[in-house]
């Protein structure tokens, strides 16, 4: 792998007392310790502060969000690792990392994290499908039931016009 050799740590924190600072802190810790170029603080959905991103980079560091009970928010720790070996790989370069490279590199983080956030509300209008669509079944099964009880109804009144 082109990030080999290079050291990424994850911290990984289901706490509400983790605050965005704090989280940096302990990341910033967490790579002088491990000798590591790169920092991942994944917190759980759960616990996660107000007005943090899905994926967020911050330096060099990489905060993101992830809900043990969501498959699906799997995605956001392992486009985190992804963004984080694309740094590794831009420090390896050093100084042969043109400006153009940096810039382009950084247009697709920011560009993960916006569909990153899309895709939450993804999931969330998905749950509004899902609890509407239940709805929409017993409406449909009631007014079927209404309407069966009129028919008869109408065919016992009618039976009784015809005799």
């Amino acid at each position: 792998h082109e990030a080999g050799g290079k050291r990424i740590v994850i911290e990984a924190k289901d706490d509400a007392s983790y605050t965005i600072p704090k989280a940096l802190e302990e990341s910033e810790l967490a790579r002088k310790n491990r000798d590591a170029e790169i920092g991942i603080f994944v917190f759980s959905k759960a616990t996660a502060p107000d007005g943090l991103e899905t994926v967020q980079r911050v330096g060099s560091d990489i905060l993101t969000v992830w809900d043990v009970a969501d498959q699906h928010s799997d995605l956001f720790p392992e486009m985190a690792v992804s963004v984080a070996q694309a740094l590794c790989r831009q420090t390896d370069k050093g100084n042969q990392t043109n400006a153009e490279d940096i810039k382009a590199m950084n247009e697709s983080i920011r560009e993960i994290e916006k569909q990153a956030g899309y895709f939450e509300e993804i999931v969330k209008w998905t749950e509004t499908i899902r609890t509407n669509g239940g709805k929409i079944l017993e409406r449909a099964r009631k007014m079927k039931e209404k309407i069966m009880r009129e028919v008869e109804t109408l065919d016992q009144v009618r039976d009784g016009i015809e005799k």
